[in-house]
């Protein structure tokens, strides 16, 4: 996030100017950035979060990660080889349609962006097991894109 790596961090504080976290944000480009599917902000962990409730196991994603990847392979390529005639094929649902629209205009979505949100909105949905790309998987990949 910045030059010392300590921005947003709840325990160290960030010594970075406002100049110095700019000119850091700028030595990564807009295409360079469009290259990346998935841009997730990571924070320091709090204890309480180590101590609550447990997630899926791994044998459980490993069911879903592997129940994606059929329909994949049933579909004759994986996501990352979808092109735009085979993305536009799939069942994508209007409320989903009309919030990627909605996001190349606030977010400034570049064509090759655009592309990528697609495919990792039909991952999301192949992890769903979802017949229709809805907005809800839209929205999530919307997400993976990062706002800084």
């Amino acid at each position: 996030p910045c030059p010392c790596g300590y921005r947003g961090d709840w325990l160290q504080k960030c010594n970075c100017t406002p100049h110095a976290i700019d000119r850091y944000r700028r030595r990564f480009s807009g295409p360079l950035l469009d290259r990346i599917d998935l841009r997730v902000k990571m924070t320091r962990l709090d204890p309480d979060d180590l101590s609550g409730p447990p997630g899926e196991s791994s044998a459980e994603v490993l069911q879903r990660v592997e129940a994606a990847r059929k329909r994949q392979a049933h579909r004759g390529m994986l996501n990352r080889d979808l092109n735009r005639g085979a993305l536009d094929a799939l069942a994508w649902d209007r409320h989903g349609e009309r919030l990627l629209a909605k996001a190349v205009v606030d977010q400034r979505i570049t064509a090759r962006g655009w592309e990528r949100v697609r495919r990792v909105a039909v991952t999301l949905g192949d992890l769903a097991e979802s017949e229709v790309i809805a907005a809800a998987h839209v929205a999530e990949a919307l997400s993976f894109r990062g706002s800084e």
